[in-house]
């Protein structure tokens, strides 16, 4: 009997192809989707959650020097910080600190930065137990000329895993403090050491630290520096049920610490050089969820919608097998076995497209997601359920559905097709449709405004050299550079900044500037003198922005003098305040210094191209310094447009995380809606024959088939566009400089949303609207 009904399941499916084929693919599409962005979250929440006893590791923090009027905080710390703590208070039961190592290492004649390179005090290894390949961790930190590197470290460099015993040639920079009658100064001296490799650290495992090369650094090294030019990250462990505040340091002369759960490190965004500590933007996670179950509910309003369809299509057959004997409970199994089994095989082809597609999606999303985290603990769980949910609940619809006609009915084919039940569908996939275009749209709008938020961005570009190169040669490459014809501007002032100044009120950034500045950037002077032409250059004679205007607040600027930091400035002049850093953020205070105007020996090379002609001109630069310096490093070029970008990169790959899944939600709604007037052309075939013979024309015809599904987009249109307007505004509100939420991306996603339905449903308006009656009714 079972197989019967298998029999006759396929012998449906091939003779009405359209509908299992739309159905399949949106099962297809919906649980691919679904499956890799709750396979993404979960692994994200994992990784989260991946430190042993992290219910007890805090990382310090303290306020970000740069952003004294904010609650930011950064995980760069004093020297020593977390072993203070651990001094003085018998909570803190251990501690690991980390400084961040610049570091080369030499490879025969070839030399590589590595950035992600750290000294760690010996407690890293019980605090954070990693699981080792060989080696005994707490060993190697304990001896100077011993490091221990991780298993993709070492794949990359040796060509294997385990390469214990080898020698790396590293070129490092120790701070040499000098003693004078004022004081303490520093120094970077550079220094070239063999190390011996004794431990390698199996890095495959989920971690919210990211490291490449760990080398000793012991308590006693810490207590000899009273400061450092390095970065320092410290971690603490508390004893449970501790109270955190009082942790915090009291007094008023001592920095502010602060402890946050090491858990949720992974989910702080940090404004500082960090590189240890990963980080996930929480919202991004959030947005790929919401946005995996919009995919599954238009894929499973499909699979309802065709299925709902068919259904009644088989209502006869459904009834032949009522008056044969077989029970409602019979036929109440089978539509569930049949819809399993499309849901299964639409599975086991969505697994075999995910495996091929994980590695571009690791890439799209900066991920680590292998195909077996697929299959593990929780993830296969909630993939199981949402099977389990796209098998039962439209089963248990369409049965609903289909068993409130009388059998009766039935074998008189005496029943409707419910229209309100299509119309209230498509409505709602096409709402879903509408509000990631209009965010697809504003979130495109920001990033565009972003990239270009200075004027010619893409055609400005920083000439950068990754080791300092002879120094007679890239003089040479200066002189000859700006001889290019490509090369239309030049200046020595840096995109961003130089530096800045620290103080207790407040940070100010410092900017070098020739008299080619306000020309070649488009600065703006709101008061003063540009000191362009100013004869007499002097470290004290500045330019501010308005920012530090506001800070200061010093009315009628020109002229006024100002302290900051112990140094003695006077403002000639004030430029209007450009983003020299996140737009989630006031501009920062700024101090522009007039320098030199000789290019060939300033620190600073930037260059401005024509239009369109940047990877043109690149091409040309990099041949010359071939040229010039066959055997130095390649030079690195960056346009201004990547700084931004790559300042928000976060942002801007949410916008590529919507605009994928916008797109593939518009596809599925217009296969669902091509399916459905396939369906509504061949029952209303008789219709449109008779309207044919009584004097329709063609026209009306195909208005009259399209007008419907018009109607639900424009109905779907008003239902959306509210909600996309808060969302969209929700989310544009964290920048403080932003693009205007123009009414016309509403309107264009309408008006494109409703120009994608009438492409759909054109073809089979137009095929029934050629019809030829005699032959259509002569079979009716």
């Amino acid at each position: 009997m079972r197989m019967f009904q298998y029999k006759i399941l396929f012998r449906h499916w091939g003779k009405n192809k359209i509908y299992p084929c739309i159905s399949t693919f949106s099962l297809v599409i919906g649980l691919t989707c679904s499956t890799l962005l709750i396979g993404f979250a979960m692994h994200e929440q994992h990784t989260a959650h991946s430190t042993p006893g992290e219910d007890q590791l805090y990382v310090v923090q303290t306020k970000d020097n740069f952003y004294h009027n904010s609650e930011l905080k950064t995980y760069d710390t004093p020297v020593g910080a977390a072993q203070k703590l651990h001094e003085k208070y018998p909570q803190v039961t251990g501690f690991c600190t980390f400084r961040q190592e610049f570091v080369v290492m030499h490879r025969g004649k070839h030399k590589q930065e590595i950035d992600n390179a750290y000294k760690v005090t010996p407690g890293f290894d019980t605090l954070f137990q990693p699981k080792m390949i060989s080696g005994n961790l707490k060993q190697t930190l304990s001896q100077p000329l011993e490091i221990a590197i991780t298993r993709s470290f070492a794949l990359r460099t040796f060509g294997k895993e385990n390469p214990l015993g080898e020698v790396l040639t590293l070129e490092t920079y120790k701070d040499v403090f000098v003693k004078d009658g004022e004081g303490y100064g520093v120094s970077q001296q550079q220094v070239n050491q063999d190390y011996t490799i004794t431990s390698v650290i199996d890095d495959r495992p989920p971690s919210v630290l990211y490291y490449e090369l760990l080398f000793g650094l012991s308590p006693e090294e810490i207590a000899r520096q009273p400061f450092s030019t390095s970065w320092y990250h410290n971690v603490v462990q508390v004893q449970a049920g501790s109270d955190l505040s009082a942790l915090q340091e009291k007094d008023e002369n001592a920095t502010p610490l602060f402890l946050l759960p090491i858990e949720q490190a992974y989910y702080t965004k940090d404004y500082s050089e960090n590189r240890l500590f990963r980080y996930r933007d929480y919202k991004q996670l959030q947005t790929s969820l919401y946005i995996a179950l919009l995919i599954l509910i238009i894929a499973c309003f499909n699979h309802v919608n065709i299925n709902m369809t068919r259904s009644f299509q088989r209502l006869l057959y459904s009834g032949q097998q009522l008056i044969h004997g077989a029970s409602r409970n019979e036929i109440r199994w089978q539509v569930i076995q049949e819809t399993a089994l499309q849901v299964g095989f639409a599975f086991l082809i969505s697994l075999a497209l995910i495996y091929m597609v994980l590695p571009k999606f690791n890439a799209f999303m900066d991920s680590r997601l292998t195909f077996s985290d697929l299959f593990r603990g929780e993830t296969l769980s909630i993939i199981s359920y949402t099977l389990v949910a796209v098998i039962l609940f439209p089963s248990i619809y369409i049965l609903y559905k289909a068993e409130r006609v009388a059998l009766a009915d039935i074998l008189r084919k005496n029943y409707t097709f419910h229209r309100s039940l299509i119309a209230g569908i498509i409505v709602v996939q096409f709402t879903i449709s509408i509000i990631l275009l209009a965010l697809f749209l504003t979130i495109k709008g920001q990033t565009e405004y972003i990239t270009h938020i200075r004027p010619d961005a893409e055609s400005i570009i920083s000439i950068e050299h990754e080791y300092t190169p002879n120094e007679h040669s890239w003089k040479t490459f200066k002189e000859q550079v700006i001889t290019l014809s490509e090369v239309v501007d030049y200046t020595s002032t840096l995109p961003l900044m130089n530096g800045a100044i620290a103080n207790r009120e407040f940070n100010a950034n410092t900017l070098k500037m020739d008299q080619r500045f306000f020309h070649f950037y488009h600065a703006e002077l709101v008061a003063g003198d540009s000191l362009c032409h100013a004869t007499d250059v002097s470290i004290h004679k500045v330019l501010v922005n308005e920012s530090l205007i506001r800070k200061k607040q010093i009315e009628n600027p020109v002229g006024q003098s100002f302290s900051h930091d112990g140094m003695d400035f006077v403002i000639c002049g004030v430029i209007k305040d450009y983003a020299i850093d996140q737009v989630t953020n006031e501009v920062e205070p700024l101090i522009i210094i007039r320098e030199t105007d000789d290019w060939v020996n300033a620190r600073g090379s930037v260059i401005k191209t024509r239009p369109g002609e940047v990877e043109a001109t690149i091409a040309r630069m990099q041949s010359l310094w071939k040229t010039i310096a066959p055997d130095e490093s390649p030079l690195v070029f960056t346009s201004l447009a990547e700084i931004y970008r790559d300042i928000h990169k976060e942002e801007f790959r949410t916008a590529r995380i919507v605009s994928v899944f916008t797109w593939i939600s518009m596809l599925l709604s217009c296969m669902g809606l091509f399916g459905l007037a396939w369906y509504s052309v061949e029952c209303r075939t008789k219709e449109i024959c008779l309207r044919k013979v009584n004097g329709a024309t063609e026209k009306q015809i195909v208005l009259l088939v399209c007008g419907r599904f018009v109607k639900w987009i424009i109905w779907a249109s008003l239902l959306g566009i509210p909600i996309a307007w808060y969302l969209a505004n929700t989310w544009i509100s964290q920048f403080v400089y932003r693009a205007e939420l123009s009414p016309w991306i509403f309107i264009t996603s309408i008006l494109l949303v409703i120009m994608i339905g009438i492409i759909t449903v054109i073809r089979q308006s137009w095929y029934a609207a050629t019809l030829n009656p005699i032959d259509t009714l002569k079979t009716e």
